[in-house]
């Protein structure tokens, strides 16, 4: 149960990132930075996923 809030969280971190860096207006560094993140918590699901299936 609770691998699975972890997993939720995750994905509403994901959506939250990928609208963030959907904003033309932001920084380059910040949208680097703002994509190491989302690659991170992208590779982090896709853990998740391997451990459920």
């Amino acid at each position: 149960m609770e691998i699975e809030k972890e997993y939720f969280a995750l994905l509403e971190r994901i959506v939250k990132g990928a609208e963030y860096l959907e904003n033309p207006l932001i920084k380059p560094e910040d949208y680097a930075k703002g994509m190491r993140l989302y690659n991170e918590l992208c590779k982090r699901v896709l853990e998740y996923r391997g451990m459920t299936s």
